[in-house]
């Protein structure tokens, strides 16, 4: 068998045993956290939960730039 077949395989086998671990554990507790809220029947809850959401995205999106900044600084 061709070497370079049988490594695109066993690629392959992976990524969808991985794809099937992500599946079957579901949405992290954060997420559900702020899907339930998000369908909360009242509007002020509603509208908190989509306002304390949107404050983690912009968050995490700074914390995300700065390690790439960092890495680009040091990399040179």
């Amino acid at each position: 068998m061709n070497i370079n077949l049988k490594r695109q395989l066993l690629r392959e086998k992976k990524i969808l045993e991985q794809n099937e671990v992500e599946r079957i554990k579901g949405p992290s507790k954060i997420d559900k956290f702020f899907n339930d809220a998000s369908e909360h029947p009242n509007t002020i809850v509603r509208g908190f939960s989509k306002f304390i959401y949107s404050v983690w995205l912009f968050l995490g999106m700074v914390v995300g730039a700065l390690i790439a900044g960092f890495i680009s600084i040091v990399t040179g």
